[in-house]
């Protein structure tokens, strides 16, 4: 992974540097993309320091799927900065596409959430294959930074991952971003339970 790219706290303080492209429509479905980029390059962001801020949430799983699917959704526990942060970027997308889309803000389906139960949350996907098999795929990273195969067991698990922000996705009824996971470290969580205190 690459310490070259910004946090979310970065890129919001320099939201200048931030351009999203006109709507274009997919060759399939009717779906439209708004590319999303920083410093006129594709938009990555760091998440998580150090394996000490972030978690998964749960195992990643695809909607109404049979769990062998390659892409599927993930969610990351959050600090309330990073979450902060998410906010303002969407609010600078929302505000990127009001002028073309009046109601965006009734659209908008928020990556970063929060709740009473689950706290901050950022929902991203992730491709998930075999080490080096074709396609692309997110690379996994151990806590030396060596390359390694992906987690067996998720939730809770301490990460850092870079996120790209490939783009605002625009359909009828709901409007987002697209967040991919693209290099994932994580700590290994140990199997042994601690040893309760007999006192």
């Amino acid at each position: 992974m690459t310490s070259a790219s910004p946090t979310i706290q970065n890129v919001v303080a320099a939201a200048s540097l931030l351009s999203l492209g006109a709507a274009y429509l997919l060759t399939k479905g009717n779906m439209k993309m708004c590319e999303l980029t920083y410093d006129r390059a594709p938009l990555l962001i760091r998440l998580g320091e150090g394996l000490q801020t972030t978690t998964v949430a749960f195992a990643p799983s695809a909607f109404g799927g049979t769990g062998e699917e390659v892409r599927k959704g993930i969610v990351f526990r959050i600090t309330p900065e990073d979450y902060d942060a998410f906010v303002a970027f969407e609010q600078w997308c929302r505000d990127s596409l009001r002028e073309t889309i009046p109601n965006v803000d009734e659209l908008w389906s928020p990556s970063a959430r929060k709740s009473d139960k689950w706290g901050y949350q950022l929902k991203a996907k992730i491709n998930i294959r075999e080490r080096g098999a074709s396609g692309w795929a997110a690379r996994f990273y151990d806590e030396a930074k060596e390359l390694c195969d992906a987690p067996k067991q998720w939730q809770g698990l301490h990460v850092s991952t870079i996120l790209q922000v490939r783009s605002c996705y625009v359909q009828r009824n709901s409007i987002g971003l697209l967040i991919d996971v693209s290099h994932l470290q994580y700590r290994e969580q140990s199997a042994e339970q601690p040893e309760e205190c007999p006192f």
